[in-house]
């Protein structure tokens, strides 16, 4: 079982309600990951072998974007999700996986 600690958060954009945060992971097990760029938004499944983080993923353009990292702790290993756009709002355990929730507002085209 792995215990993540946010620390040092600011918000992202300057008035967004979404933070960028340092992650600090206690844990028999730590996987190496970098420690900026977490949201402090996780979930564990029920017997706490995976834990799923969400970490940012801005362009270089400044698109917002994260993806959502699983953490295996039994297997030792970790599972890196795609890029989606917007931002994670939220993240759970549902039944046998993880669920999430998604902001996604951009009224102008680039």
């Amino acid at each position: 079982m792995l215990n993540p600690t946010f620390s040092e958060c600011s918000e992202i954009r300057m008035g967004s309600p979404f933070s960028c945060c340092k992650l600090q992971l206690e844990g028999r097990w730590v996987p190496k990951l970098p420690s900026d760029g977490w949201q402090n938004l996780w979930a564990q499944s029920p017997n706490g072998r995976l834990l799923a983080l969400v970490a940012w993923a801005i362009t270089k353009k400044n698109e917002a974007g994260f993806r959502i990292m699983v953490i295996d702790s039994k297997a030792k290993q970790v599972h890196k999700g795609k890029r989606m756009v917007g931002c994670c709002k939220a993240i759970a355990w549902a039944g046998a996986g993880f669920t999430y929730e998604t902001y996604n507002y951009f009224p102008f085209k680039t």
